[in-house]
């Protein structure tokens, strides 16, 4: 079963497992549909850490 989670920039749904963009910060990795966000990520990890994003419901 895919594991989905949201990318802390757009806020879209990424499949965890297929996701091909992604970093660690403070031991959580983050997962990003693009690599533009990703750097957007890189430059202020703190604000987009902090934000609280929902997991999507379970389908």
């Amino acid at each position: 079963m895919a594991q989905f989670v949201r990318d802390p920039v757009c806020g879209r749904t990424i499949n965890a497992e297929r996701s091909q963009v992604y970093t660690e910060y403070q031991g959580k990795t983050y997962h990003f549909c693009c690599k533009q966000y990703r750097e957007s990520f890189l430059k202020e990890p703190e604000r987009y850490a902090k934000e609280e994003r929902r997991e999507p419901p379970e389908r």
